[in-house]
């Protein structure tokens, strides 16, 4: 009985189940804050930012992506493959498009990115590898200075502003963090959810493609391989992974400039913390949550209901960018697929020292 009940909770019925709930959950916080907060005032407030600098925030998202590109190709260059950094963006934002409009346990922009990246000749151990080390280098760097910006909103915050209503976030944070590097920590676990998620989505793969199964189930060695031979990729990852850290609290400061409030750096990092914090909610974006997460520390820091929310909304422009792109580019696949022609390689040199190692390895 006890295994049937956890086999219910973890199957993707009820997975769905939630993600409706959240969804709905989410847009109704969505018009509720913006009918509270008068809408007429937020447009009024977002119509009052100069062209140039609205055009700015549009532009935000092909510095955030870019960062990411870049990251990912150095990865890939410590597995000895030179790899185009405007085809890889391309991949980005394919991937970024999928994580905003589709559940994670449905399909992953990270098991996209690799799978697509696998088809250019690239190893497969290598081209999920080194997924893993992108997402792991945002992560880490995420969670290490985040926690930082939490301390420092702790310490600091507690002693000019009310800050009674982060408490239970502080707590609701640090335990996410905890659980995650806990299963992060696990070996095989990553590999594992990858080959459960591509079996969810395509049944006939598991059956008709264990070579593709084994060979993302060697994961682990790609991972070895990385840690041995690119440390200094890996550094400077991490470095570039830093830079986009620091790029996220500029984008808060230069919104916040553009709706003409000067805000300090405790200013931009509540709004830091609050919204992705709640955005992180997994549906279509946090929408509605990361709303919530930006009323939450106007209120606690005196500003208006609807400076915080265009505040939000303005930092939303980048997600419709990310769709409007990568929908042009999806276009673009299935037109290329509808009349025979292959995608387009991402490269077409032969990999390096990785598959060479590897062969040995086999």
């Amino acid at each position: 009985m006890i295994k049937k009940i956890q086999a219910w909770f973890s199957s993707r019925v009820f997975n769905r189940i939630v993600f409706v709930l959240l969804a709905v959950l989410g847009l109704s916080l969505f018009i509720l804050l913006f009918w509270y907060a008068d809408f007429n005032q937020i447009i009024k407030a977002i119509s009052s930012v100069f062209w140039l600098n609205l055009a700015a925030i549009f532009g935000f998202v092909f510095l955030v992506l870019g960062l990411a590109a870049w990251r990912w190709q150095l990865i890939l260059r410590g597995y000895g493959y030179k790899k185009s950094l405007a085809n890889l963006l391309g991949l980005v934002f394919r991937s970024a498009a999928i994580s905003l409009i589709f559940p994670s346990f449905e399909v992953s922009g990270e098991t996209y990115k690799a799978i697509r990246l696998k088809k250019t000749e690239v190893s497969t151990p290598a081209a999920f590898a080194s997924v893993f080390f992108d997402y792991f280098a945002v992560l880490f760097v995420n969670i290490f200075f985040g926690a930082g910006l939490l301390a420092y909103v702790a310490l600091v915050g507690f002693q000019h502003h009310s800050l009674l209503i982060f408490g239970s976030g502080m707590v609701l944070f640090i335990a996410f963090l905890i659980l995650l590097l806990r299963k992060f920590f696990q070996r095989g676990w990553f590999s594992e959810m990858i080959v459960k998620k591509i079996c969810s989505v395509n049944p006939v793969v598991c059956y008709t493609d264990e070579k593709t199964l084994e060979d993302i189930k060697l994961f682990d060695y790609g991972i070895s391989f990385f840690l041995k031979e690119s440390k200094t990729y890996l550094v400077k990852s991490f470095l570039v992974s830093i830079l986009g850290f620091v790029w996220e609290l500029a984008q808060i400061w230069l919104v916040l400039l553009f709706l003409g409030v000067w805000s300090d750096f405790l200013m931009v990092a509540m709004f830091y913390l609050a919204i992705n914090f709640f955005n992180s909610v997994p549906v279509f974006g946090g929408i509605g949550f990361g709303e919530v997460g930006a009323f939450l520390a106007g209120a606690s820091l005196g500003i208006s209901d609807s400076t915080a929310l265009s505040l939000v909304l303005l930092l939303r422009l980048r997600q419709l960018v990310v769709i409007l792109i990568a929908g042009w580019l999806f276009v673009q696949d299935n037109v290329k697929s509808f009349f025979g022609s292959s995608p387009r390689q991402i490269n077409k040199q032969k990999p390096e020292s990785f598959n060479q190692d590897f062969k040995v390895q086999e």
